[in-house]
């Protein structure tokens, strides 16, 4: 199954070739706008895949489980399970192991841009994103859209099939 993407995959390095500073966000040294502006660019992404209704034939693709990680931290309690249909509907689970919180996530991909953003249950805030090729590697950077208007950094880390259910330490 295909996204139906028009060109090579592209790979989002946070803070490599795409950086987010104080006064603008730059992708591959080429502007995009305020740190603002891309935010809203990401928080459109996931709302598009919010309001798409699936059916229940639709072909999902797992992305996988990854525990999402703090710079510097090696262990998480909050976990992503992702898939996405061709469309590029992105859907998924929340579980915060600590407290057993399981919520749905909802979200899409850019096939122009190539990014996937999604939320967490109704909540429009926060928006995290990923480039849809990152999401086969084990490891790749994360970048958190909050409420407040700002964007951090983390980390999805690819948790081994032993430790998607139990378990969301680093493998």
């Amino acid at each position: 199954m295909g996204l139906g993407l028009s060109q090579q995959p592209v790979a989002y390095d946070y803070g490599g070739n795409v950086v987010v500073q104080p006064d603008a966000a730059y992708v591959d040294g080429d502007a995009a706008g305020t740190p603002q502006q891309y935010a809203e660019q990401a928080s459109q992404i996931a709302g598009a895949g919010q309001s798409d209704q699936t059916v229940a034939d639709d072909k999902w693709l797992p992305l996988g489980v990854f525990s999402v990680v703090e710079a510097n931290q090696t262990t998480s309690n909050d976990v992503f399970q992702l898939a996405v249909d061709k469309q590029g509907v992105i859907r998924g689970n929340y579980h915060n192991v600590q407290s057993d919180q399981v919520m749905n996530i909802t979200g899409s991909v850019d096939k122009t841009s190539q990014r996937a953003a999604w939320t967490i249950g109704n909540y429009q805030t926060p928006v995290y994103e990923a480039g849809i090729a990152n999401l086969t590697k084990d490891q790749t950077p994360l970048l958190v859209h909050t409420s407040d208007g700002q964007t951090r950094q983390m980390a999805l880390i690819r948790l081994k099939p032993s430790t998607a259910s139990g378990d969301a330490t680093q493998p």
